[in-house]
């Protein structure tokens, strides 16, 4: 920042612009991070060499890219013609120049548009949390929301990064239908699996939610390229809504209570035409019935 000030966004008062503020990151009395100028030729290939180092010298080939929206934070640019959405790209592709077309690029807390056709994976919601949260408070709850209103882009802009599947039972504010929730909303999405629990703090039965989670996940992810997952009642604001994702055998009917009451839903009717269909909950997988009981907080799949 010494060295090369003339690299940083600016704001009204012409001083560098403050992008972030995290107190955790350093020890200095300026908790905030601030946000670079991809539009400045130099910077953009200081990136393109730092990014070419990481991959060929220190060896990774998976690169999550966060906070990107401060490429795109409003204030005064080197280059005063390009947009901020320009902006964020020129740094975007510097660093897939830099980094080479096999590396594994993630983008994360990125705006859209500017980076489709670029990484490889996109974070496509906000970050779970041990708790649920509400309609304000980040938590869970809104995650999952993400996830299924972005499952579409799925295999057709980028793999959807659903951000992590927590199944702990220890350690956490998350029930049991909760968990549920979240990890079947992953699975029928198709998209991308990661894990991050501490192994230690998983019992038997999260190690079988997470084979089911990964079986079915695979099942749509394969499906994907062809039929995307189809969130059915996306735009209607009710307390259920319903997420389809199509595998090469099964077809998957996840239904999502978000509300605070228990709510019964119908079975899809290809699931009572058929007779063949099962229900798959937290307490496994059983014969579907006509009328679904759906507690607060919770999710249920119909496997037809």
């Amino acid at each position: 920042m010494q060295a090369h000030p003339d690299w940083f966004i600016r704001n009204q008062n012409g001083e560098p612009l403050p992008a972030v503020y995290n107190p955790a990151w350093t020890a200095g009395r300026d908790k905030s991070a601030y946000a670079l100028d991809p539009s400045h030729r130099e910077f953009a290939q200081h990136l393109e060499q730092l990014f070419h180092r990481l991959v060929y010298e220190f060896g990774y080939g998976y690169l999550k890219l966060d906070f990107l929206f401060a490429a795109a934070a409003e204030g005064s640019r080197h280059a005063a013609n390009l947009t901020r959405a320009q902006t964020l790209r020129r740094g975007l592709e510097a660093i897939r120049r830099g980094a080479g077309s096999e590396t594994f690029l993630v983008g994360c807390g990125c705006p859209l548009g500017p980076a489709v056709g670029i990484v490889d994976g996109m974070r496509i919601g906000p970050d779970v949390a041990p708790y649920w949260g509400g309609d304000i408070e980040p938590g869970t709850r809104l995650a999952i929301q993400a996830i299924i209103a972005r499952s579409f882009m799925h295999r057709r802009l980028w793999l959807n990064d659903p951000d992590c599947l927590m199944l702990r039972a220890s350690e956490t504010r998350l029930s049991l239908e909760e968990r549920f929730a979240l990890a079947s909303a992953i699975a029928v999405s198709g998209g991308m699996l990661l894990f991050s629990d501490d192994m230690n703090l998983l019992d038997s039965d999260s190690k079988k939610l997470f084979s089911l989670v990964a079986g079915i996940g695979r099942e749509v992810d394969d499906a994907s390229r062809n039929v995307p997952p189809i969130a059915k009642d996306l735009m209607h604001g009710q307390a259920i809504q319903t997420l389809i994702g199509e595998g090469p055998g099964n077809v998957f009917h996840l239904s999502l209570n978000f509300g605070e009451l228990q709510q019964d839903v119908s079975a899809p009717a290809m699931a009572t035409r058929v007779g063949c269909a099962k229900l798959i909950g937290p307490d496994g997988e059983s014969d579907a019935p006509e009328k679904i009981e759906l507690p607060a907080h919770s999710g249920r799949i119909i496997r037809c």
